[in-house]
Order: C-alpha cells, then structure tokens, then sequence
C-alpha cells in the first residue's frame, strides 16, 4: 500500500522537529530539503511500523527560516507498486 505518511513541523524548546507518522509500514523514509539553507536531520532513511510515530530534529546551519514548502519526504513506498 501507499505510504499515507502525516507529518507536521513542532517547534519546542529544544528545536525544530518533524513530528511523522504513517498508517502503514513504510520502509526507508528519507527526508530532504531543497532550501538554501544547509540542514541536517537527526534521523534519516529510517522505517515506520503502522500507527509508529517519530520525532526527528532539524538541525540548521544558519538562522534562515525554514521553509516547509522545501521539505521533501518520499519513501521505498513511492517507488514499489505490489500487485494486488
């Protein structure tokens, strides 16, 4: 099945962070930002149990804004269709 990841930025007292989730197993979830700003993530190409949840920080080089249209997220999902 299709990923169906959810996510949503969190800004907390420790930083930027990527709160993800996905309703089915999602392997190899990779997170990249397209932004001019170097960014690097806590956690990358990791997997998602169903109903798993993760938080992942965003760490920035510079104090530029980060732009949440500039995030991409895509997994092995998005590339391997099963027959059903």
């Amino acid at each position: 099945p299709e990923a169906s990841i959810s996510w949503e930025l969190k800004a907390l007292d420790e930083g930027l962070f990527i709160h993800i989730q996905s309703k089915y197993l999602t392997r190899q979830v990779q997170l990249e930002y397209r932004g001019a700003t170097e960014v690097r993530f806590e956690n990358n190409f990791f997997d998602l149990l169903p109903g798993e949840e993760k938080l992942i920080q965003i760490h920035k080089r510079s104090r530029d804004h980060f732009n949440r249209d500039q995030l991409l997220i895509r997994s092995l999902n998005d590339f391997v269709k099963l027959n059903d």
